[in-house]
């Protein structure tokens, strides 16, 4: 299973597969998501009994000839758990479905109930990560501290990943580790490639612009507590004129509520530039990075990357990207 220049290197149950088993692979699709989900492979082969009895899958990819260079460099994509098995008994096809993090995960899967008190997000990461039995990588300068926080019912990966997203942060889970990073930081990362229309050898591309419900100028938060009366606003202005959203959310004091504006319309301005690629297979381009666009007029702009598919399908490589703009993050 390999192009040119890329081969995958597979294993099963920690065990390299040889080039007999890799004959019987068809397809190979390996998903880099964003946190909202995790990390996913699939292996589709005509053989059933090829991965019948395997429960661990490791994936990682090798260019040998890095963009003509003949230098190597390498993707690893991890170990992932096997999840669900799928025959397509008329067309003779066997998909393996395995996952980075196993369903039932008790970071994913089990409710807890605990209040957190006068702590920063990296120590209730850090501690969330020693209690999961994962490392933890705080990828950021920005680490908020909380008078108070309350997990009602909720699983670690959702209430850190809530916490995360409430100060404009991201986490990603691949089933050994915790990475929490700041999606504002890596905006003002270089891109890993730059995309040039008529140059690029494209199979696809696709660009949207999005003009309904972008674009703002300003974001309002405001919150009156039912009990003490008391009101909190607090509006972040981008720029002086221009459209305002309002946000009616319960906060706990003013630096709150500003943390939730700057987040808010961050998340509604990236979604105005937004499109995917489908180009040959290129390791480099992973989720979290940022690309750049130029010769394609209004579309000529970094974006980051929300969603990767790196698909090697009987010998052929390509990958796919989902971006969104990276100004938004401004």
């Amino acid at each position: 299973m390999s192009d040119v220049g890329t081969t995958a290197v597979i294993t099963f149950d920690g065990t390299e597969i040889t080039d007999e088993q890799k004959a019987d692979i068809k397809e190979i699709l390996y998903i880099d998501n964003d946190e909202e989900h995790a990390d996913d492979l699939q292996i589709i082969t005509d053989r059933e009994e090829l991965l019948d009895s395997v429960s661990e899958i490791g994936l990682l990819l090798r260019s040998d000839n890095w963009h003509g260079t003949g230098t190597r460099r390498t993707l690893d994509c991890g170990m992932f758990a096997v999840d669900d098995r799928e025959s397509r008994v008329l067309l003779k096809r066997h998909i393996v479905k395995a996952s980075a993090v196993t369903p039932d995960s008790e970071i994913r899967q089990a409710p807890r109930y605990q209040a957190w008190e006068c702590l920063n997000l990296k120590e209730i990461a850090t501690e969330i990560a020693w209690r999961n039995n994962a490392d933890l990588i705080y990828a950021a300068e920005l680490n908020p501290v909380f008078s108070r926080k309350e997990q009602i019912n909720q699983s670690d990966i959702k209430f850190l990943s809530d916490l995360c997203r409430l100060v404009g942060m991201r986490l990603k889970y691949t089933g050994t580790s915790l990475v929490v990073y700041d999606p504002y930081e890596y905006r003002q990362n270089k891109p890993v490639r730059t995309f040039i229309n008529g140059k690029d050898d494209l199979l696809d591309i696709e660009l949207h612009h999005k003009k309904n419900d972008t674009d703002y100028a300003q974001c309002r938060v405001i919150y009156k507590d039912p009990v003490t009366k008391e009101l909190i606003s607090y509006t972040h202005k981008k720029r002086e004129t221009g459209r305002r959203l309002d946000i009616r959310c319960k906060v706990s004091g003013t630096e709150e509520a500003a943390m939730l504006a700057e987040l808010k319309i961050r998340e509604k301005n990236r979604m105005e530039y937004t499109g995917h690629i489908l180009c040959n297979g290129d390791i480099s381009l992973a989720t979290g990075s940022i690309i750049t666009l130029f010769g394609y007029g209004e579309y000529d702009r970094n974006y980051m990357i929300t969603k990767t598919l790196h698909r090697i399908q009987i010998g052929v490589y390509s990958t796919k990207i989902c971006f969104e703009m990276a100004e938004g993050y401004e």
